[in-house]
């Protein structure tokens, strides 16, 4: 593979990093919407008390920050700094998409969990 070859096979590989990473910073959008309608009283202590708007709002901010990085990673891609995109990326997958995946999916549990014993 010639030289040109490989570093626009590189270069668009990082591109469907950046569109797999808007995926995953979409999810716990989804999944927070077809909880509440499958398992609206499990999902109920989010939207009914106070500990749990705290975490949907912690979980929104995440997923502003992460949007923020993503559209970051797009003009970081599109000056021509592939690594440091995919840096980038990944950090804004551990740092922003999982928390706000975790908060979405554990967030109820824990709000009744806080106020069982």
């Amino acid at each position: 593979m010639r030289s040109s070859n490989r570093s626009e096979f590189f270069f668009y590989v990082t591109w469907m990093l950046v569109v797999a990473q808007a995926a995953i910073l979409i999810l716990p959008i989804i999944m927070l919407a077809v909880f509440s309608i499958v398992t609206p009283s499990y999902m109920a202590p989010m939207f009914h008390d106070p500990l749990g708007i705290l975490l949907l709002g912690v979980a929104a901010v995440v997923l502003v920050a992460g949007g923020a990085a993503n559209l970051l990673a797009v003009r970081m891609l599109r000056a021509g700094r592939p690594m440091l995109t995919i840096a980038l990326l990944l950090v804004s997958t551990i740092v922003c998409a999982f928390p706000a995946l975790w908060l979405v999916l554990l967030g109820p549990a824990l709000v009744i969990l806080s106020h069982g014993s």
